[in-house]
């Protein structure tokens, strides 16, 4: 996966040689037909983007994804989504078989932890609220043996979990560890997304887990745990860096979230989204089609 990470004062627009890229006073041109880009990822920015422009980034299958101020996913444009009723109907009805869905999201899970270099006895579950029990405790495990490792890389690190003991939300990052996942985590949320649509599935009914809040979509939550494993060894990476957990790379707001500086964060973007195997997301969505 790569990305383009633009924040500030930023525009996009097509001129004859190609899409205009202007960050603040400096400019450049990106010629088509190949744009050396899977997603563009805009934050705190303002500024314009032509519709010429995104008919060509749209039309050469690049992602458009918006983050908040704390690196969260706003909202995202799918290129080349792929329209299937047929599918979509099977989908739906895999969704509201219990054998399909618990077979297909033990596959989920046995493999999302299998990058991630763990193991969860999925046989041991018959339904999936069973199977969500064990996944929840093979995370735990994975947080005690994954904070081991950040210790290696980095002593007096400051992590104690992914659970925000303030707000009881992940993405209220109050640390700088969590602050920097959550923004990795932004980053295959969007790649989730764009398989999703790619293939031509809904986002709104997954397998693995089911909708519990609004504006919450359960398959793209399904996706991302075939790639977390990624993320978080892209981010102990990321920490054997000094500068990159200097307290001079992050901010903190009044309600003490913190946040990356934009200059880190185009950093951060930059190391984790080679990370991030798109293609193998696309071959795990199509196992899924198969189990139909």
């Amino acid at each position: 996966m790569k990305t383009l990470f633009l924040t500030g004062p930023v525009s996009l627009s097509m001129v004859t040689e190609g899409l205009k890229i202007r960050e603040g006073d400096v400019s450049r041109v990106v010629s088509p037909p190949y744009l050396p880009y899977d997603a563009i990822v805009v934050q705190n920015a303002f500024g314009y983007v032509s519709w010429a422009a995104l008919r060509i980034l749209l039309s050469l299958r690049i992602a458009v994804v918006m983050l908040d101020y704390q690196g969260s996913v706003l909202g995202h444009m799918s290129p080349y989504a792929r329209r299937d009723g047929d599918l979509r109907a099977r989908q739906l009805r895999a969704s509201a078989d219990p054998k399909k869905r618990l077979s297909i999201a033990r596959s989920i899970v046995q493999r999302g932890y299998r990058r991630r270099g763990s193991y969860v006895n999925v046989g041991a579950a018959s339904t999936v609220k069973e199977l969500m029990r064990l996944e929840a405790e093979g995370a735990e495990r994975h947080w005690v043996r994954w904070k081991q490792r950040l210790a290696s890389v980095w002593p007096d690190h400051d992590f104690d979990g992914r659970d925000n003991p303030r707000y009881r939300a992940r993405f209220r990052a109050v640390t700088r560890t969590n602050a920097v996942l959550n923004y990795s985590y932004a980053l295959l949320d969007s790649a989730a997304r764009t398989t999703i649509h790619r293939v031509g599935l809904l986002p709104d009914i997954g397998f693995l887990h089911a909708p519990t809040q609004p504006r919450k979509e359960p398959l793209v939550y399904d996706f991302m745990e075939l790639g977390r494993g990624w993320v978080d060894d892209a981010v102990l990476d990321w920490f054997k860096k000094p500068a990159n957990r200097d307290r001079k790379a992050f901010k903190r707001s009044a309600e003490w979230v913190v946040r990356l500086t934009p200059e880190k964060a185009r950093e951060l973007v930059q190391h984790v989204s080679p990370r991030i195997r798109t293609e193998t997301l696309w071959h795990d969505a199509r196992d899924i089609l198969r189990r139909f």
